[in-house]
């Protein structure tokens, strides 16, 4: 089939869905776009193809053949509606944010904690794609200024081109950049907070707070669920945009150095980061994360000329060890954004692929653009 018009909405809500990412993989032929993020949920698929993914962290995977004006997606989990929220913000949000910070100061793990872990990411671009699976154990240190650990046990691809392999990569995002690590009184001080009053939950002392950017504004947004008995974050939604991203991602001279060689600059930039939160023996841990980013990028150089995306989800789910991994742990080292990388096999990468995957990785050097 050729050409096709179509738009991504969610069966419930009925509200469109924007970023959604749109892909064909048959017969090692990789091709994908995405649903545009401004308001309308359209996609235009302007390749061949026999079947269409259409997929989205949120939302259950649909495969279509032929798609109609709309293509409905059943939603994982409820998703809450926009509200508008009071524009002052109330004394006593900012006294029980203070208090959950007091209290997570306290919070801290006093051993080595092992957890099982399932992971999933999906990468789509203009032209290239994969979807790699993998369950082993983290090993979480006692300082959060120390490695992760990872020891993973057999990963899947789904469907793999010349840029597919053992990605950690998202993995590394979720859990080095977890919001509990930021939010402190610098956050605080950073950010503006009102009540949701049309939120209910069935225990009364759950509520949820929105939070926005004092120098961001709607480009660092998002909303906490807290328990205000216990004065802790139970989950957290949260939305970043181009500036944001931009300032706190990358740096200027790695910018200007990556620009300067291709003549690539980011155009969009979008992530949006959802986690959920236990306190187990006196810390917070991840119970799940999902994460799911957009990224466009053009060039004026005659070599590189044009616009390129690269569209993410990855999922983190989390259950108990029992502690009995003793050994085989690799350092998951801390995730890059801008970089020029020379793909290889290295330590980690040994131990997390299958020997038929190791013809994947290849060595010529060349710029990859992280987010």
């Amino acid at each position: 089939m050729g050409q096709a018009h179509f738009v991504v909405v969610d069966s419930l809500s009925r509200r469109v869905i924007p970023f959604a990412n749109v892909f064909t993989a048959d017969n090692g032929l990789f091709l994908g776009t995405t649903s545009d993020g401004n308001g309308n949920g359209n996609v235009t698929v302007n390749f061949s193809f026999n079947q269409l993914t259409i997929s989205h962290i949120d939302y259950e995977q649909v495969v279509i053949s032929v798609p109609s004006d709309s293509v409905r997606l059943l939603p994982k989990n409820y998703i809450l509606s926009e509200v508008t929220v009071k524009d002052d913000e109330p004394l006593w949000v900012r006294h029980l944010l203070n208090r959950i910070v007091e209290v997570k100061s306290k919070l801290s793990r006093e051993s080595i904690v092992d957890r099982h872990y399932h992971y999933m990411s999906r990468n789509v671009s203009d032209s290239s794609g994969y979807w790699f699976e993998n369950s082993g154990v983290l090993r979480f240190p006692v300082s959060s200024k120390d490695c992760i650990r990872i020891r993973p046990s057999a990963g899947y691809i789904h469907y793999k081109d010349k840029s597919a392999g053992c990605d950690f990569t998202n993995l590394k995002r979720m859990l080095y950049h977890d919001f509990i690590q930021e939010f402190d009184s610098d956050f605080l001080r950073k950010h503006t907070f009102r009540h949701n009053e049309d939120y209910h939950a069935v225990n009364n002392s759950i509520i949820q707070i929105y939070f926005k950017s004092n120098k961001y504004g709607s480009q660092d947004k998002g909303y906490m669920v807290v328990d205000t008995v216990s004065n802790s974050i139970l989950s957290v939604v949260r939305d970043t945009d181009f500036d944001y991203n931009i300032d706190n991602n990358t740096n200027s001279f790695t910018r200007a150095t990556v620009s300067a060689a291709t003549g690539w600059k980011y155009t969009e930039w979008k992530v949006r980061q959802e986690a959920e939160y236990q306190i187990i023996n006196g810390a917070y841990f991840l119970v799940s994360c999902k994460y799911k980013a957009y990224l466009q990028s053009e060039s004026d150089r005659a070599k590189y000329h044009g616009k390129k995306f690269d569209s993410f989800e990855a999922e983190v789910l989390f259950d108990d060890s029992d502690g009995s991994e003793e050994s085989g742990f690799t350092d998951l080292l801390r995730p890059w954004y801008v970089k020029i990388i020379v793909p290889r096999r290295n330590g980690l990468q040994k131990k997390l692929c299958n020997p038929f995957l190791k013809n994947i990785f290849y060595t010529k050097l060349f710029f990859v653009f992280q987010f």
